[in-house]
């Protein structure tokens, strides 16, 4: 799966397209901030455990009904 379009950035993660209409690629990145911005900091494999968690969410949020085929097999 390819990323296309970027649909939204923010301070953890950015959102992109796919040829899936009904897919998105989530990429999360290692920055941290604090104090509004003021101090900014990377921390090493802090997306990858972010993307580690959520898919885990999603999996639990699946397995219960409250979303439908959530696909984290790339994680």
């Amino acid at each position: 799966m390819d990323k296309k379009e970027l649909i939204n950035s923010g301070k953890v993660k950015s959102v992109f397209t796919t040829e899936n209409d009904d897919e998105v690629i989530i990429e999360f990145r290692d920055d941290m901030t604090a104090g509004d911005g003021e101090r900014k900091e990377v921390m090493n494999k802090k997306g990858s455990y972010n993307a580690i968690i959520s898919a885990k969410i999603f999996k639990v949020l699946e397995e219960n009904g409250r979303i439908k085929d959530a696909d984290s097999s790339e994680v």
